[in-house]
């Protein structure tokens, strides 16, 4: 829920409480009752769901040549991008 909030969404509103958010998250993605409204919300939650997913596990969900996947690649090397940035600030203040 970070990492979506983190890209600009937040038109899906998810409860503080962690607990009650993954298991709104996992009730989109079960989708029991076959509802347009939670395809929609993974739809929209997809690009947040990539960036955070390991690469090894990205590749069995989208296809290796795809946007999607272009767009989950590009999200990890900024995200470790940034990571190693605080690394070193944080290494060079000790």
């Amino acid at each position: 829920m970070n990492e979506y909030r983190e890209q600009g969404g937040g038109t899906i509103d998810f409860p503080d409480d962690v607990s009650r958010a993954r298991q709104k998250l996992f009730r989109f993605l079960d989708n029991k009752f076959d509802s347009e409204k939670y395809r929609n919300n993974v739809r929209e939650l997809t690009p947040a769901i990539l960036a955070v997913l390991p690469l090894e596990y990205r590749g069995h969900l989208v296809e290796q040549d795809s946007f999607m996947a272009r767009l989950a690649e590009m999200e990890k090397e900024l995200c470790e991008a940034k990571q190693a940035v605080i690394l070193t600030h944080h290494a060079t203040r000790n």
